[in-house]
């Protein structure tokens, strides 16, 4: 993939609660940053964001898992835990507000309101909503007929959601109703079939789906209607990469997590390599998310030796 000729961009980097970081990036394929001096080092900023708050309750001390989250326009975070079946709403401040037990595993949130989400259940094949006010509860579901992984609303009554059906050993992805009736639904090309795992983002007029496909190692995207428009191998050298979460920015940029890697890929709307994030970015990333103002994301990662982190990121 050809580098595109887009001006050098800056990243404000941070830990919450910490001091910034800044580092340039070049438009090489590969931009290794420097913290300036006087700054503090990201390394040396390892704060564990949400742990203490999300192991509240839980009488078994199970490290949390944080599979995916999502940044209302209020400011407050739905995160995912995997791993212990509950779903946990922060405050702006990364306060923990409530919590809600999911009756499988979640896998995946996204905002269907200012003050609703819906999260993926893929163990029973479910969507559950939940209400969000100063408390995060359930408020109905849909079932589907094939195991959804992700979901994007793409407006209040409908959905974007993707996924596998280990049955046919096929990745899809179609739009549903909130009455769980399916209106389109298409495959996913795919490489080796080892993992499930399937990352979604729409564009800011919500016409075109980015899709980051672990198996294939690459990011497609597509218009509603399933042709595709793009494709962009993930690539770092002679080594392929493995994409996990995927978000788009103010400008629809496509921001892709590679977690083999421990990088962000950028790309232009068309899927051209704009650059790529190294030594900035946590161990075993996972998840993206932009803020509404479209000019700050967080990143999770799980990692053996530090548990699971979040940090956040400022564009500048």
């Amino acid at each position: 993939m050809t580098t595109s000729s887009h001006s050098t961009s800056v990243f404000e980097s941070s830990v919450v609660d910490s001091d910034f970081i800044e580092g340039t990036l070049t438009n090489t394929s590969i931009a290794e940053t420097k913290p300036q001096e006087g700054r503090t080092a990201l390394k040396d900023c390892n704060i564990i964001l949400f742990q203490e708050s999300v192991l509240n309750g839980l009488t078994d001390g199970t490290t949390p898992s944080f599979n995916d989250l999502v940044c209302l326009a209020d400011g407050k975070v739905v995160i995912v835990d995997n791993i212990n079946s509950i779903c946990c709403l922060y405050d702006s401040y990364f306060n923990l507000m409530s919590s809600c037990t999911m009756p499988t595993k979640p896998w995946n949130v996204c905002a269907i309101d200012t003050d609703e989400v819906a999260v993926t259940l893929p163990d029973n094949y479910k969507i559950q909503f939940l209400k969000i006010g100063d408390t995060i509860q359930p408020s109905g579901h849909i079932t589907t007929r094939r195991m959804g992984m992700v979901i994007v609303a793409l407006n209040k009554t409908e959905l974007v959601y993707a996924g596998t059906m280990i049955d046919e050993k096929t990745y899809y992805w179609g739009t549903i109703t909130r009455d769980g009736r399916e209106k389109s639904c298409f495959h996913i090309p795919r490489g080796n079939i080892t993992y499930q795992n399937v990352n979604i983002a729409l564009n800011a007029c919500k016409m075109l789906v980015y899709i980051a496909c672990f198996d294939a190692e690459t990011v497609f995207c597509f218009g509603l209607d399933g042709v595709q428009h793009f494709a962009y191998k993930v690539q770092e050298g002679p080594n392929p990469g493995k994409p996990m979460g995927i978000a788009l920015d103010s400008e629809d940029n496509v921001y892709v997590v590679v977690r083999n890697m421990n990088s962000i890929h950028r790309l232009s709307p068309e899927c051209q390599l704009q650059q790529i994030v190294k030594d900035m970015i946590p161990g075993n990333p996972r998840t993206i998310c932009f803020k509404k103002s479209g000019d700050t994301f967080l990143v999770t990662s799980k990692n053996t030796k530090t548990a699971n982190i979040c940090y956040t990121y400022k564009l500048k």
